[in-house]
């Protein structure tokens, strides 16, 4: 999907900063690095990952690293074991994988919160010319469930803000708005008959708040 050659929401929204930043994470840009992600990018893929598909392919993409102090010979050697045993896992801590294995456990127990997910399509990737400008377009939804459009957003509040007052923050700072609008015009074009666009916030971390 990423090295599709379309604008995507994403893209929008880093040339809304500068046509520098959207160079830099472009599929024209040959040496741009998929992989140097922050923290907080890493852990909302893993969130992403239980929460939209199942523990089953949470599993199969991640494995707890153990701990050990890989600068002793022993370290080394749990270490090499650990990637022996699993070469193409993205390492997880153990606390981590408990936070978001509650999280899931939370959504998918409580009907008033797994009705976004349950039953849904996840993943699902759209192209198409837009019809104004004929620019090629992508994008990526997390769920389609019925005639709703769920993006998953993870976010940490560690300064303790009113969850309304910060979820608001989010929405404005980082151009969610662009997302959704992109979204169901995707939804549009691929002929589904979409009614509403749900942004579905939880909360990484032991305090675990879904909104």
């Amino acid at each position: 999907y990423h090295a599709i050659p379309a604008l995507s929401s994403s893209g929008i929204k880093k040339l809304l900063i500068s046509s520098q930043d959207f160079w830099k994470w472009s599929w024209f840009n040959e040496d741009k690095d998929e992989d140097n992600k922050t923290t907080a990018l890493n852990v909302g893929s893993a969130y992403h990952k239980r929460i939209l598909e199942g523990r089953d392919a949470f599993n199969d993409t991640y494995a707890v690293k153990p701990e050990c102090d890989r600068r002793t010979k022993e370290g080394k050697a749990i270490y090499a074991n650990f990637k022996a045993q699993y070469p193409d896992a993205k390492e997880i801590d153990e606390k981590l994988k408990g936070y978001i294995e509650a999280a899931a456990h939370r959504i998918e127990t409580k009907p008033n919160l797994s009705k976004y997910f349950s039953g849904g399509k996840t993943e699902v990737s759209i192209t198409w010319n837009d019809p104004h400008t004929n620019v090629p377009m992508k994008a990526r939804l997390d769920c389609i469930n019925g005639d709703t459009i769920v993006d998953l957003k993870t976010f940490s509040n560690p300064s303790g803000k009113p969850l309304r007052k910060l979820i608001t923050s989010h929405i404005a700072h980082y151009n969610y708005y662009t997302q959704a609008a992109v979204y169901t015009e995707a939804a549009k074009q691929a002929g589904l008959d979409i009614k509403k666009f749900v942004f579905f916030f939880q909360q990484s971390g032991r305090e675990n708040n879904s909104v």
